[in-house]
């Protein structure tokens, strides 16, 4: 999980520098999101965000939540 964390990670960074589009999908409802470790992931992510001038989607949030908790 960690090298398929680490690639996405990278992959994001780089298209959406590049793109200047971050991952869109269609958002569902989801209850069983834990709130807390979600705004831990925003949290840990926005040192990135400023370096790079970039903003993550909520899409892109969502991802990496279930690539770290599925």
């Amino acid at each position: 999980m960690t090298l398929r964390f680490l690639i996405h990670c990278c992959c994001m960074v780089e298209r959406i520098v590049i793109n200047r589009k971050p991952l869109q999908m269609a958002l569902e409802s989801r209850p069983d999101l834990d709130v807390r470790a979600f705004s831990v992931i925003k949290s840990a992510f926005q040192p990135i965000e400023e370096a790079y001038g970039i903003r993550l989607s909520d899409a892109e949030y969502i991802y990496i939540y279930e690539l770290l908790y599925s």
